[in-house]
């Protein structure tokens, strides 16, 4: 009588590379949990020196806490005044006021509030980031870090969150969830907007037609479901427009390429730097000194955004290029924008570790995040660490060019970031 074994040869090898793959992911974990309690440690501490904290509180006395306190007087946004932010915005600036419910009401423990809700907001994107690779947390926290405790102080990680899972839902083909969070992150901050034409030019390529009106009308739910509780508090459409006027009226900023153009330009034209000018709650390039309307400024980075939506429609369809075609389109308004606080670059930095780029065999793979990190420590340097050198001393007397320059050679890493992304955008669409 023969007994038939279940005995499998390959089932000890299964195992033990079981074992190992677990042993692997425990292990990252654990790395991963001591780098991002070293990182956020890092950050707190620098948060509360003055050198950075100077600057960077500014906000928090002067929008977020106001905003918060208007609010709690009078529970509408209504007739506030001069506004730049976007709805969504403004109820982010509620959130950190929890902290008030058992602290007292000043504007240093609102920003102890705003402290532990970034906090919050920087596991959540690890979990999602660790969710893509488990390369894509380590990369994220090195951002974060370049980039200095700003994090700490401002909301954008608000915007990024929901911009993600848009991204991430429209990567997995749940094309009627996407647009939805876009729509929320749109309501926040406005640049978000800019995603939604890839997405509807992606169904136009796939002659999708009946799915680019669901899609837009899924971002508006998205959009109008934060606007109408805006609405709720007492606050007007025409508010709304205002905010968008407010932002179109403000000078072009010296942070950014214009500013750095123009100041090359003067003093090419007349052998002297331009004067600077604080209006709006930034610091510009003074009007006598732009040489054209304000209008051209506003608007002309709708040219080269054009030319490459008309490149997305025609070679980068395909699926793994969403999350780097997401992050051209971001950082190439940006490039174009009259205006480029250092927050900004958190706008396409938070998709940076999404790109994979390692990846794909190239002698370039160590560039982007080297370009990526090096910009954001040049950002940290001018702001807030000389930004009284900047402002004080280059934009008011034409002395300490070496500021400017650093400036400027940060603006040139950008462009550069954003040519070397393209560059692999299109191996990605070579090789499906």
């Amino acid at each position: 009588m023969s007994v038939k074994s279940n005995f499998d040869p390959a089932e000890p090898e299964r195992n033990k590379s079981s074992y190992f793959e677990s042993s692997r992911n425990k292990s990252s974990y654990i790395t991963l949990v001591f780098c991002t309690l070293a990182t956020v440690g890092i950050l707190l501490i620098l948060a509360f020196q003055s050198r950075w904290r100077y600057h960077l509180e500014v906000d928090i006395w002067g929008f977020y806490y106001p905003r918060f306190s208007y609010f709690l007087e009078n529970l509408s946004f209504g007739k506030f005044g001069d506004n730049e932010y976007m709805p969504g915005a403004m109820f982010s600036f509620l959130i950190p006021g929890i902290a008030l419910v058992i602290l007292p009401n000043t504007w240093q423990n609102y920003l102890i509030g705003l402290f532990a809700i970034n906090i919050i907001l920087i596991v959540c994107h690890l979990f999602i980031y660790r969710k893509i690779s488990q390369v894509s947390p380590f990369i994220f926290l090195a951002i974060i870090l370049a980039a200095g405790p700003i994090v700490l102080y401002r909301h954008d990680l608000f915007v990024s969150l929901f911009l993600l899972i848009s991204l991430i839902l429209w990567k997995s083909k749940k094309s009627m969830l996407a647009p939805f969070f876009l729509g929320i992150a749109a309501s926040i901050k406005i640049f978000p907007v800019l995603i939604l034409p890839y997405f509807l030019l992606s169904q136009t390529a796939e002659q999708e037609s009946r799915k680019i009106f669901k899609i837009t009308i899924t971002f508006l739910i998205g959009l109008f479901s934060i606007l109408g509780l805006y609405l709720l508090t007492g606050a007007r459409i025409g508010e709304i427009l205002a905010t968008l006027n407010y932002n179109a009226t403000k000078p072009v900023h010296i942070e950014s390429l214009w500013g750095s153009l123009l100041t090359l330009i003067n003093a090419g034209v007349d052998g002297t730097w331009p004067r600077g000018l604080g209006d709006r709650g930034i610091f510009g390039i003074h009007p006598q000194d732009i040489f054209l309307p304000l209008t051209f400024y506003n608007y002309f980075w709708l040219v080269p955004m054009s030319f490459f939506y008309f490149k997305i429609y025609r070679n980068f369809k395909n699926q793994e290029s969403v999350f780097p075609v997401a992050f051209l389109i971001i950082l190439l308004f940006i490039i174009f924008s009259k205006i480029l606080t250092p927050q900004y670059l958190f706008w396409f930095a938070t998709l940076f570790p999404l790109l994979n780029f390692y990846k794909i065999p190239s002698k370039l793979n160590a560039a982007p995040i080297l370009i990526m990190i090096a910009a954001l420590l040049l950002t940290q340097f001018i702001y807030p660490l000389h930004y009284n050198e900047l402002l004080g001393i280059f934009y008011t007397s034409g002395q300490r060019a070496e500021f400017f320059f650093i400036l400027l050679s940060r603006n040139l890493l950008l462009v550069i970031l954003f040519f070397i992304i393209y560059k692999y955008v299109q191996k990605i669409s070579q090789n499906q």
